[in-house]
């Protein structure tokens, strides 16, 4: 399944793409971005993670 998704930290695994989840919103950190809530993105890539691994 290619990659639908442009964000480059969907092709990181693991801990790793969490880790670079949080930077990738901007150079304030995540719990600092009124936007973007962690928990609401983190659960998202937990999704997509969970899609990947079938």
């Amino acid at each position: 399944m290619p990659n639908q998704n442009p964000s480059p930290f969907f092709a990181v695994s693991g801990g790793t793409l969490i880790a670079m989840a949080r930077p990738a919103t901007g150079p304030a950190p995540a719990r600092n971005t009124p936007r973007r809530r962690p928990g609401r993105l983190t659960r998202l890539l937990m999704n997509r993670l969970d899609l990947n691994r079938g």
